[in-house]
């Protein structure tokens, strides 16, 4: 019979914890795994959440979280397999293997969005991204030969549709006219939130202003004055 929470009124029952409900479920087979299980609560999948995050709210393209991303790709399809010979083997296991298989759908859907997430913003600034040697060395392989790929043929488009008939002097797409730039750039003046992790103390948000920075401390702040910060982990954004 359920425990019943002394905070609660009489009647109610505290809701499971999703964590407790798995280790209870554990059979030992299970246990026999784990190199690949212990995975499944330790700091990869909060760093990829972190990194999602972080990404979602940067108004630029972050660097790639290269060794995560391989780390819980190899760990998910180990686990796929896994569930699948137990399943096959123990029937008895079906709400165990349940419980497993959630936990991997949510990392995959993680996985996922951050990575639609990243090709959204090479999209946006494929042209200046693939000009700019820091841009270039923050994606993975796949992306750089996404982004040149995606350049050629937006580039190709331009040119067919609209930069052929005009003045040769206006044709290139990567030279000033006035202070416009033909090859937008992200803003890297936008307001960000953003959570202190670490202590900092003092540090300029803007030439005039300084401000204290605690752990757990939230700010609103230019996204520009807080690069440094975030790019050392001691700030995540929100």
């Amino acid at each position: 019979m359920a425990d019943h929470d002394a905070s609660l009124p009489s009647g109610m029952v505290a809701e499971p914890d999703i964590d407790a409900l798995l280790q209870d479920a554990i059979d030992p087979a299970l246990l026999d795994h784990s190199d690949t299980d212990e995975n499944f609560s330790n700091e990869d999948v909060q760093r990829l959440t972190t990194a999602w995050t972080n990404e979602k709210q940067a108004p630029d393209l972050l660097p790639f979280a290269d060794q995560l991303v391989g780390d819980l790709t190899e760990m998910v399809q180990n686990q796929a397999q896994m569930l699948d010979a137990i399943q096959e083997d123990n029937t008895a296991q079906a709400f165990t293997v349940m419980l497993y298989q959630s936990e991997i759908e949510r990392i995959k859907y993680l996985l996922r969005s951050y990575l639609r997430t990243r090709l959204l913003k090479i999209e946006k600034h494929a042209m200046y991204y693939t000009s700019t040697e820091d841009y270039i060395s923050r994606m993975s392989v796949n992306e750089r030969n996404y982004a040149q790929r995606y350049r050629s043929l937006h580039e190709g488009h331009l040119r067919k549709s609209c930069l052929n008939k005009l003045p040769q002097a206006v044709q290139a797409l990567d030279e000033m006219h006035g202070d416009i730039p033909m090859v937008p750039e992200p803003n890297l003046q936008s307001a960000v939130i953003c959570r202190v992790v670490r202590d900092i103390g003092d540090f300029a948000v803007t030439e005039s202003e300084t401000v204290e920075m605690k752990k757990d401390n939230i700010f609103l702040v230019g996204y520009q004055a807080i690069r440094p910060l975030l790019a050392e982990g001691h700030v995540e954004l929100l």
